[in-house]
């Protein structure tokens, strides 16, 4: 046997260089209505299982509204109010998890190829509108606790003798 780097392949007749690259067969191309299909299907699941958490989202924010509709000005909240926005927040935290993962898993879905951008942009702006009610509730809580922070911290200083530092145990 020769050292050649040119053989037979097993069965045929015909000469096989090692140097070429094996035979691989381009996929076919996927038809628009074909991929459209298969991405909806992809889709299914995870945008089943957001409706459940977006139901979640417009309850939270729709008790936040109540809320703040009841008590607009911060100032005047009491120790109640502070809990019952901490407790909005808490549910709303998950939530937002929650959706952005299943957002990802659907946004995956959106084939350029099979969807026009159309298409595509409302399912943003859709996205976008249920992190803004989730943004609502969130930030406004963080603010609320910031200012009652705040406000405490100012009645406390406002309280010690001119001259001491709070806060230096130094």
């Amino acid at each position: 046997m020769t050292s050649s780097r040119v053989g037979f392949a097993a069965g045929t007749k015909s000469r096989l260089s090692l140097n070429d690259p094996p035979f691989v067969e381009e996929p076919e191309r996927e038809s628009e209505s074909a991929g459209r299909q298969r991405t909806s299907r992809e889709r299914g699941v995870p945008k089943k299982e957001r409706t459940v958490v977006r139901s979640g989202i417009t309850r939270v924010h729709k008790l936040f509204r109540d809320f703040q509709n009841d008590f607009p000005n911060f100032d005047e909240y009491g120790v109640e109010h502070h809990a019952k926005m901490e407790t909005l927040c808490d549910r709303a935290m998950p939530l937002r998890e929650q959706v952005r993962a299943l957002d990802e898993a659907v946004l995956r879905t959106f084939d350029s190829d099979f969807w026009q951008e159309e298409e595509i942009d409302e399912e943003m702006r859709d996205i976008e509108h249920y992190q803004d009610l989730l943004g609502d509730v969130i930030n406004c809580g963080k603010l609320a606790k910031k200012s009652h922070e705040t406000s405490i911290q100012l009645v406390l200083n406002a309280s010690l003798p001119p001259g001491a530092v709070l806060g230096n145990m130094g």
